[in-house]
């Protein structure tokens, strides 16, 4: 059973999506499905597929790795096909309405950031595979993807934070809680909570990978006997059988003889 520091990354992943949710939440316009369906493939879906290989908060943490991978990809999967149809409505809406695309800072790292999600995961299936072992190690391979991904998550967060400052954001804040101070303090409690997620991700690649590749543990060495370590003892027959021949040597050659 995990922990309540274990569970940190799971509760803030859920707030955020929860708050996102709530002001947004209107199934007649189309453009309100945009940040709900960003939110949950970033901080439900993208988010529980990195942490599966956090020792600390998975869900799956004694699972076996084949297991862990498999709902890594899924969840990756099914994620990246979340944020890119909540990418394709922002797009038809704007079209729609004839206004310009990529205009601002949170369209232009959207498109940065889901172009870098579709590269993360072909370079994962090819790490899978095995098909960038002649370039790169797998271990090297394995560590930049671990990382890629987490900057990746990273950026991914700086948009949706840029995104908490738009003006629809806005409006639909003052339309759920008739109040328009209530917008900056929802800004400022969900940036932290990504915040704080981005750097228990940190934590988790600093910890499995970038430790291990730094400072690798090296293999215990063997311990050797001593040099001048006391010769077994001789036998009474052998001490014996020596004295006599040392007394006489005509006896030893006798004796090597037979």
């Amino acid at each position: 059973m995990l922990s309540a520091s274990s569970m940190a990354v799971h509760t803030l992943g859920f707030l955020v999506v929860i708050i996102v949710v709530y002001v947004s939440w209107n199934p007649t316009a189309l453009f309100s499905w945009h940040p709900i369906l960003m939110v949950v493939g970033i901080f439900v879906l993208i988010l529980q597929g990195i942490v599966v290989y956090n020792s600390d908060s998975s869900l799956v943490a004694h699972s076996h790795p084949k297991k862990k991978f498999n709902f890594h990809w899924c969840l990756e999967a099914v994620g990246l096909l979340s944020i890119s149809c909540g990418f394709m409505i922002a797009l038809y809406v704007k079209k729609l309405n004839g206004k310009p695309h990529f205009a601002s800072w949170h369209g232009l790292l959207g498109l940065v950031v889901l172009i870098w999600c579709f590269a993360q995961g072909i370079c994962g299936v090819l790490h899978s595979f095995s098909l960038l072992r002649r370039f790169v190690r797998p271990a090297g391979s394995r560590i930049l993807h671990a990382l890629s991904g987490v900057f990746c998550f990273t950026f991914a967060c700086l948009v949706c934070a840029l995104g908490l400052r738009s003006d629809w954001f806005g409006n639909a804040v003052i339309n759920a809680f008739s109040d328009t101070g209530i917008q900056h303090l929802l800004t400022y409690i969900t940036n932290f909570f990504m915040i704080l997620v981005c750097i228990i991700l940190l934590k988790q690649v600093h910890e499995k990978y970038l430790l291990q590749y730094l400072f690798p543990r090296r293999p215990m060495e063997t311990v050797k006997a001593p040099t001048n370590a006391p010769k077994p003892m001789k036998s009474q027959r052998e001490t014996k059988l020596n004295r006599r021949t040392k007394k006489s040597p005509t006896r030893s050659l006798i004796l090597s003889q037979n």
